[in-house]
This record gives C-alpha cells, structure tokens and sequence, in this order.
C-alpha cells in the first residue's frame, strides 16, 4: 500500500514539494522508491495499472491556459484549463502547501489517483505539478459536472440511467474496495458526468485505506449521506455502499433522504434511529397516481444499499450481480434511441458548453491556427481540429464550424496590424460580431510541478504564449 507521510514540510532549492514515495516540482511528478541520500527517482505516467509505469498527459505547466474556476473540492479550489497541444479541457485542482489540513488531504487523493489510474470509472490523473507554495493537480474533466446539479435543477432521470450510473459507481467501488480503499463521501456531489454519459467517482480527499485495521474511525464527510455505524465513527466498506443507496434514492426521487431543517444532530439520531428511506414500487397499490414509482429491482436495489446492520449490507462484488445490474450493459447498448432518450438531459447543449467551445476555439486560432508553421494543408488541419474539439465539447460540429469562422473574423479584425500571416480560407463577412466573446488576453498559463513531499519555492517569472 502506499503510505502517508508526517505532515512536516522540507524545503529544498530546487522547487520541489515532497512527500513519502512522490515528489512534485516545475517538471511533473514523480515516484521515489527507497529513502535519504541515495533515494532513487523514477518519472511516471498515469495509464497502466501500477504507479511504476505511467506517463503524464501533461508534460508541462506551460502546455495549460487557465479558463476559470469552476468549483471547490475537499482539499482545493478546482480551475478548467486548455490542453494546447491536444485542445483538450482539464481540471485543475490547486491546493496550498501551507494548510496543513488541505495538504494532508491532498497528499492521500494523490497516492489514490496515481495508485488507480486504470479504473475508467474514477476520475484519473493526468499531471501534477509544484510551484511557489501550491500543488496542483491535473484532472480529467467532466462537462457536466456532478450529479448534484442535475438534482438541484429538479432534472428528472430515467431509470435506464438510473441503471447505468449505479452499474459505474458500483463498478468504481468494487476496484477501490478490492484495494483496500474506502471513499468515505459517496454522494452526487461526488459522482460526476460528460455529456457522453459516463461516470466517473470523484474527490478522494477524505478518502482512507483499510490495511492492518478492521475500521476506520475518523469521522469526515456529507452527514446526510452517512452510514448508521459511520454516525457513530466506526465503518468499514459497507459505509460506502450506503452513500450509494442514499444517492440513488436522491437522484430518483429529487427530495433529500433527511429534513435539513432537522439540523446536524437531528439528522444523525433519525439515521440511527428511523427506518431507511424506500423507494415507492409500481408494485404498490396503495401509491398516488401522481406518485413517479419504480421497478421492483431498483427498489430493491436501494433497499439492499440501505440495509443498516452493515454486515448484512451487500459488498460492491455482491451488487454486480444483483438483478438490477446483471443485465445493464446489455440494456444500455441494446437500444440506440431509448439510449439518447436516457441522455438527453446530460447531452443537451448548455451555456457553459457555449463558453467552454469559445475558450478551446480561441485557444486554437491563436496558438494554432494563426501561427506561420501550421500555413500549410491549413483546411485539413483545421476540419480534423474542429471535429476533435466538436467530441470534447460535445457541440454538434457544425455549430462549432460556424462558431469558429465568426470567431475569426473578429480575431483578423484585432490582428489587423499584425504581421502574423491569415490563413487562406476566408468566412463569410455576414457576422454579428455583437455575439462574439472577446479573446481574453488577461488568461495565464498555470503553472505546476513534480511528486513527494518537500517544499521549495523560488519565485519564477511565468511565461506567457
């Protein structure tokens, strides 16, 4: 297993934040095996199953321009940025070296995300970088961000993809559970989506390992979501599997399992002492016609969740072959239209698709398309771009053609007096430029670095393309 080290700091010339068994600078991350002076280092990448043979998506701090922030995790603010190389978008997750609870989450959901980069159903690493105090993180992105956004706008969920989010999550559990690792913090808030309906687990922060233990005590995470024996600070994997019967019951009924008017002590005695939350089952006669009720196997499903003796709780091995889930791939697969059915609300295009199509685009046209070097066989280069920006996006391609000719016309129109060379395909001058988003030239390159727990800080100069 890989194991945590004290939450002392050491410092260094070279820049370089380390901590037991990696070590992060200006230069990415890296595993260190053995200790003190002859401690040995070896770069890694994040896409094999073991953490001595990855390699980083990112490569450099320099390939990342920031976009914005677009959340908070448990250990640190979390930015979207722009691959350049690939036109790809990332989150980055930055976190200060200096607090010391934030870095001692920060240091457990590193050695997670780089001990489990194959399991497509969490969240992977794709670089991690130090500088000037802060850690951060680079992540897969999600478009549609966590499930709790569909429940706050009441977005009503089939059970078809009911089904197919509790066959991921359950999936992302069974490989973190097989080794040795609780998450501690199921909820929707945790679990996240792209357009293209894949889910993935997310926030490992609070997350702990089981080796040499029989339970975890430390008392952390969304009480509305916790477990009967976690209220009273002792669970094990079964805790889990209860947060994931609770957001299931959430993300089908759209009502919290608890009252929050109840406050935090209210919530904790009715978990411990009220019977579980059930799903209502078209099989009840007795149910309102107005009512949304479900399959026997979804309710049963939940139920199974929420059984509150934990040793009588399914394991996430156990839950694959429930009924609910024995057949969802299949069911999933089988029918293209009640397929897109199913994804219409995650696939529909929203206004932060919009924003982040223009933040690639502009991102493209001038560190692209706009530079001499790429003049030649430009119509090629630029149709196959746009399709790959139009798949990570998930704006059909020919908005993203339109929206990338009106972007340059008015990007030709600012560069007038440049002596940067236009490419020779030329849009149409019917453009409403008062659509347009303005490039913003104010946006920085972020900065990261390298893996292990020492700190160094020399002020740099960052360089902007």
């Amino acid at each position: 297993m890989i194991s945590f080290c004290s939450d002392s700091l050491r410092r260094s010339e070279l820049g370089t934040f380390k901590v037991k068994g990696f070590e992060i600078n200006l230069h990415g991350l890296k595993k260190t095996l053995g200790s003190g002076r002859n401690e040995q280092s070896h770069q890694h990448s994040f896409s094999g199953s073991s953490v001595e043979s990855f390699n980083s998506f990112v490569r450099a701090p320099q390939e990342l321009q920031k976009i914005n922030e677009i959340g908070k995790g448990c250990c640190g603010n979390v930015v979207k940025a722009v691959h350049i190389p690939t036109m790809r978008l990332v989150a980055i997750k930055q976190i200060s070296v200096f607090e010391r609870d934030r870095r001692h989450q920060m240091v457990k959901e590193l050695a997670v995300l780089a001990k489990h980069t194959d399991v497509k159903e969490l969240i992977s690493m794709q670089g991690a970088f130090y500088d000037e105090g802060c850690v951060s993180l680079i992540l897969e992105y999600m478009n549609r961000q966590s499930l709790q956004e569909f429940v706050n706008a009441g977005v009503v969920i089939s059970e078809h993809m009911l089904q197919h989010i509790a066959l991921q999550a359950v999936r992302g559990l069974h490989e973190m559970h097989s080794r040795r690792y609780i998450h501690r913090d199921i909820k929707p808030g945790n679990i996240l989506i792209n357009h293209r309906g894949d889910v993935k687990l997310a926030d490992f922060g609070v997350l702990a390992p089981l080796e040499n233990m029989a339970f975890a005590t430390t008392f952390v995470g969304t009480v509305m979501f916790m477990s009967p024996e976690r209220v009273e600070g002792k669970y094990t994997f079964a805790a889990d599997i209860w947060g994931l019967g609770m957001s299931l019951y959430v993300l089908a009924t759209l009502l919290p399992p608890f009252d929050a008017k109840d406050g935090y002590f209210g919530i904790v005695r009715k978990i411990k002492e009220n019977d579980p939350p059930r799903l209502p089952c078209v099989t009840d006669a007795s149910l309102p016609v107005s009512t949304r009720a479900f399959s026997p196997a979804l309710c049963d499903f939940v139920s199974a969740c929420l059984v509150k003796d934990a040793d009588r709780r399914p394991t996430a091995e156990a839950l694959l072959t429930h009924p609910f889930l024995t057949n969802a791939d299949i069911a999933w697969n089988s029918s293209p239209a009640q397929q897109a059915a199913s994804l219409a609300p995650f696939a529909a295009v929203t206004s932060a698709q919009e924003q982040d199509l223009l933040s690639v685009l502009q991102v493209f046209l001038h560190h692209h398309y706009l530079q001499p070097a790429q003049q030649y066989r430009r119509s090629l280069f630029e149709l196959s771009t746009l399709q790959r920006i139009a798949e990570e996006v998930g704006v059909p391609p020919q908005h993203v053609q339109a929206a990338f000719e009106h972007l340059y016309v008015q990007t030709l129109s600012s560069l007038s007096h440049s002596q940067i060379e236009p490419g020779p395909q030329q849009p149409s001058e019917d453009v409403d430029y008062e659509t347009l988003e303005p490039f913003h030239e104010e946006s920085t390159f972020v900065e990261v670095c390298d893996a292990e727990e020492t700190l160094c800080a020399p002020s740099r100069s960052r360089e902007q393309f």
